[in-house]
């Protein structure tokens, strides 16, 4: 029998477990802005392909933004009675399922109803890790938080990177990129 651990210290801090988890966050976080911001990224590029006037354009983007706001709420009502890390992990799976399907969307409509179901997802984003990472430091929470809320910048970064991407491999790029 191996002995057992000594007794932790709260002053020694976090421990390596408490990182992986704050950069499994941080991870999700990533995903959750490169998806969310990739289709008003690549608008100029898709807008074509699917008869998308500048009105429906603008409609995806601000329709998205809207629910996700209006989501946010309740979905943190939800956070504090649910298990939170399957709560985020069944919102990163629907998210990444909307996404992939908004990939073969044909049409405004189709693109409207899984930009829907895509920003209600993502509501459980925020809500779930604003709670966790506190708990998981709490000394240095404030650093923790700012290390997270990086992430969206990072996925922002990401999202407009693959309209380059999407532009080489299309032989096209919208302004000049």
């Amino acid at each position: 029998r191996p002995p057992p651990p000594p007794p932790t210290n709260p002053d020694d801090g976090p421990d390596l477990g408490t990182y992986w988890g704050l950069g499994v966050l941080a991870l999700a976080y990533v995903h959750h802005s490169t998806c969310g911001f990739a289709l008003p990224a690549l608008l100029p590029l898709v807008a074509p392909d699917l008869g998308l006037t500048d009105s429906q354009g603008a409609a995806l983007t601000a329709g998205y933004t809207l629910l996700y706001a209006v989501a946010l709420v309740p979905v943190g009502v939800l956070a504090d009675r649910a298990d939170r890390p399957r709560l985020l992990a069944a919102g990163a799976a629907l998210w990444s399922m909307a996404t992939l399907a908004a990939s073969r969307a044909h049409s405004f409509g189709e693109l409207l109803a899984l930009r829907t179901a895509f920003a209600a997802a993502q509501a459980t984003q925020n809500p779930v890790c604003f709670s966790l990472i506190p708990e998981l430091f709490p000394r240095g929470r404030n650093t923790a938080m700012a290390a997270y809320n990086a992430a969206i910048y990072v996925g922002r970064a990401l999202s407009f990177a693959a309209v380059i991407v999407a532009g080489k491999l299309g032989g096209t790029t919208p302004a000049g990129t």
